[in-house]
């Protein structure tokens, strides 16, 4: 396609990663990763890149002790929505309108590197959070922070996230209901011409953006523009990583596997229709099938594509039946990863809450787990600074901290009989500490 404005290559992260890297600090600062069997520099990178930078962790080298300071993946990042909106992030703060599309702005001088962003960041500095009702019940905001420099002096993005499409065919319950989905603003699908025009300022501005994600709350695949939006990032950011998570509900073109996209992250839940559509409600399990399939077999045609599947264990689709089922299609179909996640909302697996509950993986295909939601050491972190805010007569900011780790534990971990004894462990010592409080006062 033509593009309305030259736009400016900049040269990437050599292997997906900042020059100096430091994966056992990574490893280090984040036990969770650890405990998940990421224990080498191969799957530090692989973590960071398809997880970490999403969900707000840092890839910098460890210089100093975790001092507690506020951070998020907001003040460093940009989330895009279909309608043209910059959010906040995609997770509670994407109903957060940052900057209204306005094509007369610079998307670098007037939004990134100025108030919108600045406000967010200035906020963390001060260890606050930046918008109190909706940080408290985020995923994003983080209490690992140490000293490093603003991401606008240095005009670094670590993450560019566009949402291609607000459409999407199945009714999942831990997505965007199809009820609410009407309502949003229009239009329902990214425009080429708005994502250039962002872009096109960002790279005019010599920034350097450090990877691409197609995702948000819709289905990047429902778009009808969604190889001309690769073609564009490509274009804007020749070296640039450009990842797609889908539902797979789509056909495999030529377009498709040609226009730049990196990975896609393939979301199937599932074996068989029948552990596949208790989720994903009007969900075609051998469409997915065989999507990721196709995706596998374009690479034979020349396609530069990594294809992982991501497989949200549930009640109904954790058996070990089910599980070797997953590593033999994995196998047969050629992906390049398995990614198992676990969670507590929806109906989630009650046998299977840890790694360690896991079978042993049949599959030659590598296989990795992660977590939704906040670790127990993030939580129990902002529990001991509520501790020390108190014991300061800091009461409000005590308060402040614990109300977000209620909030956390309320929509994260809403099954009070499923808790681990990691999570049992917050849980009482947040009860402890509310009823101490009032005592403080």
């Amino acid at each position: 396609m033509k593009l309305p404005f030259n736009l400016l290559g900049r040269k990437p992260w050599a292997d997906g990663v900042e020059a100096g890297f430091d994966w056992r600090a990574y490893l280090d600062r984040y036990p969770d990763l650890v405990a998940a069997g990421i224990d080498d520099r191969r799957g530090a990178i692989r973590h960071w890149r398809q997880f970490g930078r999403w969900e707000g962790r840092s890839a910098g080298p460890r210089s100093s002790e975790i001092s507690g300071l506020m951070t998020c993946i907001s003040a460093r990042s940009m989330f895009l929505r279909a309608w043209g909106t910059v959010g906040c992030w995609d997770d509670a703060g994407a109903e957060l309108e940052l900057q209204r599309f306005d094509p007369e702005i610079d998307y670098a001088r007037d939004v990134y590197l100025g108030p919108p962003f600045a406000t967010i960041r200035a906020a963390l500095r001060d260890n606050v959070m930046p918008f109190p009702d909706t940080c408290s019940h985020c995923a994003c905001l983080r209490t690992d922070g140490a000293d490093t420099p603003d991401p606008a002096e240095r005009r670094v993005m670590e993450l560019f996230e566009a949402e291609p499409s607000y459409r999407c065919s199945l009714d999942c319950p831990g997505c965007v209901r199809r009820d609410v989905r009407r309502h949003a603003p229009l239009p329902h699908d990214l425009r080429p011409e708005a994502l250039a025009k962002v872009l096109g300022d960002l790279a005019a501005a010599e920034g350097e953006i450090r990877g691409f994600s197609f995702q948000g709350h819709g289905e990047p695949t429902a778009s009808p523009h969604l190889a001309a939006l690769a073609e564009i990032v490509k274009t804007a950011y020749p070296g640039g990583y450009l990842a797609v998570a889908t539902n797979c509900q789509a056909a495999v073109s030529p377009a498709l596997t040609s226009c730049g996209i990196d990975e896609f992250v393939c979301s199937v839940d599932g074996v068989d229709q029948a552990s596949f559509e208790p989720y994903r409600i009007d969900g075609d399990f051998a469409l997915a099938r065989r999507f990721m399939a196709d995706l596998c077999r374009s690479r034979e045609r020349g396609a530069l594509i990594r294809v992982v599947w991501r497989y949200v264990l549930f009640e109904h689709n954790d058996r070990d039946q089910q599980l070797e089922r997953l590593a033999e299609i994995a196998d047969a179909i050629g992906v390049d990863a398995v990614v198992l996640v676990f969670t507590q909302n929806g109906p989630a697996s009650r046998r299977l809450r840890h790694p360690a509950d896991l079978p042993k993986w049949a599959g030659a295909v590598p296989v990795e787990a992660r977590w939704v939601g906040p670790s127990t050491l993030e939580l129990a972190r902002r529990i001991d600074l509520a501790r020390e805010a108190a014991a300061d007569g800091r009461r409000g900011e005590a308060a402040a901290l614990l109300a977000s780790v209620a909030r956390l534990v309320e929509r994260f971990w809403p099954a009070v009989d499923r808790l681990t004894t990691d999570e049992a462990r917050v849980v009482n010592a947040l009860s402890d500490e509310l009823a101490r409080l009032p005592e403080m006062g």
